[in-house]
């Protein structure tokens, strides 16, 4: 009979384990949509087109197809976009902060282009200034 009860109440332990972790990953997918909703709402892409986007530390980013929102206070890069130009992307703890590292291979040696902080569901980020674009609106 004790074996039943110590199964028993493992089985709800386990439950219970299992429903906090997906109240948590809800809570965190409703803060990411909270936070995306700038980008993703209705009608908000106007048009697309090529841009050049300049980071923080002078990396210049050139994208082929870019889409233009101007009603977005925030901008997203792909990971395709940085690779495209011909740098590379690394993730690095430093402490207990995670750091994306956008990197360039010269001559054999590596150096950090630009260090962007994580967000703790995932995203990073950085400040960025759009150089030039040439868009169709559609």
């Amino acid at each position: 009979m004790r074996r039943t009860y110590k199964h028993t109440l493992l089985m709800k332990m386990v439950f219970l384990i299992m429903a906090i972790w997906m109240l948590l990953i809800l809570i965190l997918l409703f803060s990411l949509l909270n936070q995306m909703e700038a980008i993703f709402g209705t009608n908000i892409i106007e048009g697309s087109g090529r841009a050049i986007v300049l980071l923080l530390k002078g990396t210049r980013l050139h994208i082929k197809n870019a889409f233009y929102s101007p009603k977005s206070n925030r901008n997203l890069l792909s990971f395709n976009d940085i690779r495209l130009n011909g740098y590379h992307i690394k993730t690095n703890n430093e402490g207990d902060i995670e750091y994306l590292y956008i990197t360039q291979i010269e001559l054999d040696i590596k150096r950090v282009l630009e260090k962007l902080l994580a967000f703790s569901y995932g995203l990073y980020y950085t400040y960025s200034n759009s150089i030039e674009m040439h868009v169709i609106i559609s």
